[in-house]
């Protein structure tokens, strides 16, 4: 055996550039159904692409209670809802191709920079969600936009998590009057 061994490899977009560029149907033309978009038989980052390997992430997160669920589901709602509300790929492209489920499970949910009150894991997480589908949908550019929109969430998490807590001292105060 050579020490050389010559080795086939391809380099094109990834299915969200893709679908990004030409529209939903180019994963038909492609040959590309939702099934093997959601087992990550398509171009990209292992981790980014194998919806299954997510899921099945979450359950360990959820299950050893690191994870948030609220968070989680919260970051897919907002995406699923800017999905439907912003022009360009629906929410299932969102939700199938790149890395959001990714992020929405093991970066999202961290509890380090995730907010502390449940109120505001549930507004992080559509805010997360929300601005990963904006950053696609409004920068051609940078079509991922899953790092970018937890970084913001995670700067926010304190203010949330302040704004909460106000507003449960306000409520109480009104509930019970006066000191």
């Amino acid at each position: 055996a050579g020490i050389w061994v010559a080795v086939d490899g391809t380099t094109g977009p990834t299915a969200l550039r893709a679908v990004a560029a030409a529209g939903p149907a180019v994963l038909a033309e492609q040959g590309t159904t939702w099934w093997e978009a959601f087992v990550g038989r398509v171009p990209g980052a292992l981790a980014g692409t194998s919806k299954l390997g997510c899921a099945l992430g979450a359950l360990v997160l959820l299950h050893q209670r690191v994870a948030s669920w609220r968070t989680l589901l919260a970051v897919l709602l907002g995406a699923a809802a800017a999905g439907v509300l912003l022009p360009g790929p629906g929410p299932g492209e969102h939700l199938l191709l790149g890395g959001l489920a990714f992020g929405a499970v093991f970066l999202a949910t961290d509890p380090f920079t995730s907010p502390m009150t449940e109120l505001g894991r549930w507004l992080h997480g559509a805010l997360v969600g929300a601005l990963v589908v904006l950053i696609r949908v409004a920068n051609p550019v940078h079509v991922e936009g899953v790092f970018l929109a937890i970084l913001f969430g995670n700067v926010c998490a304190p203010l949330l998590d302040h704004a909460v807590t106000r507003l449960h001292i306000h409520r109480r105060r009104r509930r019970l009057g006066p000191a």
